[in-house]
């Protein structure tokens, strides 16, 4: 049986300018992006544009993001009390279970709508 030959077409791609030097993958190190700033006590922000690390204008994003976060969400904690008693002594499992029960209510399914 012969086996079926697949003919990968891509588009073409652009040929490279004479001094335009393409960086490996393995090879890149990202070098950030500079962002201007503006004085606390001035009301007005400061449109001078972004810079890449290679000193190259780039496009302000309409949405600014805090540098100060790590980008990591934070969990919520979805217990629903505490697992020990006001006294400080551990709760038994069967009384962490009741207050978990809250959490585990049951709801009607509909069949017509889809997962």
């Amino acid at each position: 049986m012969p086996k079926a030959i697949h003919n990968l077409e891509f588009p073409p791609f652009p040929h490279i300018q004479k001094n335009v030097e393409i960086i490996p993958f393995a090879d890149f190190k990202p070098k950030g992006i500079h962002i201007s700033g503006h004085d606390d006590d001035d009301d007005e922000v400061d449109v001078s544009p972004e810079l890449d690390g290679e000193g190259v204008p780039t496009i302000m994003l309409r949405v600014t993001h805090d540098l100060e976060k790590t980008g990591k969400k934070n969990k919520k904690n979805k217990s629903a009390g505490s697992k020990t008693r006001d006294d400080g002594t551990p709760k038994p499992w069967f009384e962490q279970w009741e207050d978990s029960e809250i959490l585990m209510r049951a709801e009607r399914l509909d069949p017509y709508v889809p997962p």
